[in-house]
């Protein structure tokens, strides 16, 4: 009689290897694509390989700064210099665009006295997110429908590898699209990336009908002397900012300000329970725009799971920015496979 083998229960089928973060930021990817670029193609530059963001901006960082005779960023009509037919973006809308952002960076320099000239990379920030704030408050579903078939696609690639490779990336849910996260250098102009997105978010929510979207707009930065550098930046942006005061008999009479005002607290401060010198989250409602400042900094797992449910909490009917030059990191830091593709979807 033949003898059988004998199966080791537990045997596991072995799991295929993971993409690094980097190539899984979706948002980004999903952004170059309405460009005519293929984030999943190979591209070169001068004999070597590039990556698909490269393509976008080669023809930018040699551009001049400013704005010109039109009153349109140089770096517009550069861009407009290489349209490419596969382009998703009807050029009139990025017109509009183009428009919003320059009325933005006049308001933005309107009380101070050098005036703000973005760099190329600083002007693509606030184009992404022109672009995606204009889905998230006009077509929404759409914007939903358009991320899952990048998704699709995206898995459907790594998958096909003569190498296959795990994503991690799960079709968006509704709840998943409130959430921007702006990964830059630092010293690239985060602060002022930040005063922008507040004005810009404000205008798309008032012009859909929507200016109560938000019941209190909060900055919220790692410490003390970070607060202070914010609330003076803000100030010269002519934006109306107060520390958050902490007494519960004061603390609501902030919700007032929706996007006209912002309040300011220190993540310290932020935890379950009330105390001298904290505030529960819970009792900050959910229905806030938040920006945050370097979130992550010093953060280990547990601090992190703790941070991403607060923002959750925070955010859970509201809106969220977050900044960093270090999101990587602390995906790295946290370990966890949730968190990582919850950024992976939200790095613009």
């Amino acid at each position: 009689m033949a003898t059988k083998t004998k199966i080791p229960k537990n045997t596991k089928a072995k799991a295929l290897p993971s993409l690094p973060f980097s190539q899984k930021l979706v948002l980004n990817q999903w952004l170059i694509s309405l460009f005519g670029i293929d984030p999943l193609a190979s591209h070169q530059h001068n004999g070597r390989s590039v990556r698909p963001m490269h393509a976008l901006t080669k023809t930018l960082g040699d551009c001049r700064e400013g704005l010109d005779a039109d009153n349109l960023h140089f770096f517009y009509k550069q861009l407009q210099v290489g349209w490419l037919p596969e382009a998703k973006l009807h050029p009139d809308v990025l017109r509009q665009y183009e428009q919003n952002i320059v009325a933005h960076t006049q308001w933005l320099n309107e009380g101070r006295e050098r005036p703000i000239e973005w760099k190329y990379y600083q002007w693509l920030s606030l184009l992404f997110a022109e672009i995606y704030l204009d889905h998230y408050f006009n077509r929404r579903e759409v914007l939903l429908a358009l991320l899952n078939a990048y998704v699709a696609r995206f898995n459907a690639h790594w998958a096909a590898q003569p190498v296959p490779q795990a994503t991690g990336i799960a079709p968006y849910t509704p709840d998943e699209l409130n959430k921007l996260c702006l990964q830059n250098a630092t010293g690239s102009g985060k602060t002022l990336l930040m005063h922008v997105n507040y004005r810009q978010f404000a205008h798309y929510a008032h012009q859909a009908g929507q200016g109560d979207a938000v019941t209190r707009t909060l900055l919220i930065t790692p410490n003390e002397g970070l607060s202070q550098q914010h609330e003076e930046e803000m100030r010269q942006s002519g934006i109306e900012v107060n520390r958050l005061v902490l007494d519960n008999n004061d603390m609501f009479a902030s919700q007032t300000g929706h996007l006209t005002r912002v309040d300011f607290v220190e993540i310290t401060k932020l935890g379950d329970k009330d105390g001298p010198t904290s505030i529960a989250t819970r009792n900050l409602g959910d229905q806030n725009l938040i920006l945050v400042d370097e979130g992550h900094r010093g953060m280990g797992k547990a601090e992190e799971d703790g941070w991403y449910k607060q923002r959750s909490m925070l955010t859970e009917k509201g809106f969220a920015f977050e900044y960093s030059a270090t999101f990587r990191e602390a995906v790295n830091a946290s370990a966890s496979a949730k968190i990582e593709q919850a950024y992976a979807k939200a790095v613009l």
